[in-house]
């Protein structure tokens, strides 16, 4: 009788080793190797942003100082502020960046549409201009904090999440 190794690994990553003699088959099976799907997601720490602004290049810029700190993560960039109340609730970031002033709807606006769904949400607003009155206007609508894009950074991004999870007053960077 001729016996003729068998191996067998499923779609899982078992194996399965014996031999099959005239017709028979006889299997031992191996401890199950790890595969992705089995694995645990892997843990990303890192802070997802959602950027909002209607001005591409000032997006790829702060795309790339984001991604640079890496403990930013940019999960999604909107061009208005209609765009992001959709975004918002399709990728749930820990924080949105946002202009104030865009076409379509404007980053206040967007801001109270966002928060009256996601309250949990911490929006920045930012703006070229360091107006009082932005400042103002963001705290009315419920963001955490207004930045001057002059002073835009991770670190001034990271202080104002820090800020407003300890309880402080609203941040303002001018």
């Amino acid at each position: 009788m001729t016996h003729t190794p068998l191996l067998h690994a499923s779609r899982r990553g078992e194996a399965a080793i014996g031999t099959r003699a005239a017709g028979t088959t006889a299997e031992a099976t191996l401890s199950p190797q790890p595969y992705a799907g089995d694995r645990p997601a892997a843990v990303d720490d890192r802070t997802s942003v959602l950027l909002v602004d209607d001005q591409p290049a000032f997006r790829t810029h702060a795309r790339t100082m984001f991604e640079r700190d890496r403990g930013f993560k940019i999960v999604s960039e909107a061009g208005d502020g209609a765009d992001a109340v959709q975004k918002a609730g399709q990728c749930a970031p820990d924080v949105i960046l946002m202009d104030v002033r865009m076409p379509v709807m404007t980053g206040i606006e967007a801001t109270r549409r966002i928060l009256a769904r996601h309250p949990e949400t911490n929006i920045i607003l930012i703006s070229i201009s360091a107006e009082r009155e932005y400042s103002r206007l963001a705290h009315e609508a419920g963001a955490r904090a207004f930045i001057s894009k002059r002073n835009l950074s991770a670190s001034t991004v990271r202080g104002a999440i820090g800020a407003t999870s300890s309880g402080d007053s609203l941040p303002v960077r001018s």
